[in-house]
């Protein structure tokens, strides 16, 4: 009897433990079926695009009279942010740790005047264009005539830091000094105290700036915008493989070309439309 009671304790036993073990057999097969969240799904998810911007590049991203951020790049990131069912959120940063910080994880994408360069397709990836922007010179009256911003021989030249007119300065040099600033807002202040000779940054942001800054009738546009093809185009940087983040935000850009949005946006902070307005 007490022999009968143990074989009968312990086919209990092992029936328990089978039970156990074809359970956590099915938990991992359901755990390995499970596909992980994209960063598409993680925007979804948490109900917000959470974008990188600088704050201090007007007319893409600044500080309004009331100190509230606005600008092209946050008109154009509150609209795409709708397209996708969120709301948009911003973080401010100095540009040289924007596309660091998007790298890390702290943003879903950056918009902030992003131009397109070698470097950083390395470490990011981007949308179609949703602006154009070739380089231009931009001096203080009276001081220099240049025929564009490959016209910088023996000169002082002030470039926002990290962004892609600092590399085009580079690559084109000759220059006396190449200084670098967080934004043209520092740029312009040392252009017109004579501490350089020229900026050289986008076409639209210095045409801004004529129209908007208190100093504007003090500048110009010297000589001819420089094209540089790929490099002239504004882009939304997003974190490496990210495939269906990029597709989601390639189909709003699209959307709101057609629907007028583009060229609506661009007449009022610009004066004017961009050439791939229909692509």
């Amino acid at each position: 009897m007490l022999k009968r009671s143990k074989n009968k304790f312990i086919s209990i036993i092992m029936m328990i433990t089978f039970i156990l073990l074809l359970s956590a057999c099915g938990q991992t097969e359901k755990a390995e079926d499970k596909k992980p969240a994209t960063a598409l799904d993680e925007v979804k998810d948490r109900g917000e695009l959470i974008i990188g911007t600088t704050g201090d590049y007007r007319p893409f991203t600044y500080l309004d009279d009331q100190n509230k951020l606005t600008g092209y790049d946050i008109e154009w990131a509150n609209a795409i942010a709708k397209k996708l069912g969120v709301k948009a959120k911003f973080e401010t940063g100095e540009f040289t740790g924007l596309i660091p910080g998007l790298s890390k994880g702290r943003f879903d994408v950056v918009m902030s005047s992003v131009h397109i360069n070698d470097e950083r397709k390395k470490s990011v990836d981007f949308s179609d264009a949703y602006a154009m922007d070739g380089a231009v010179a931009l001096v203080k009256k009276g001081t220099k005539s240049l025929a564009g911003p490959e016209d910088i021989k023996g000169l002082t030249v002030g470039v926002n830091a990290g962004s892609n007119w600092e590399k085009l300065v580079e690559s084109i040099g000759g220059y006396k000094e190449m200084k670098t600033y967080p934004g043209p807002n520092e740029s312009i202040a040392d252009l017109m105290n004579e501490r350089i000779d020229v900026v050289v940054m986008g076409e639209a942001a210095a045409g801004s700036y004529i129209l908007n800054s208190p100093d504007g009738d003090k500048i110009e546009i010297s000589g001819k915008p420089l094209d540089q093809g790929e490099a002239s185009v504004i882009s939304i940087a997003i974190k490496k493989d990210s495939p269906e983040l990029v597709e989601a935000l390639n189909k709003a850009i699209k959307e709101l070309k057609e629907d007028g949005t583009y060229d609506k946006l661009a007449q009022k902070y610009f004066g004017m439309t961009f050439s791939d307005s229909k692509k």
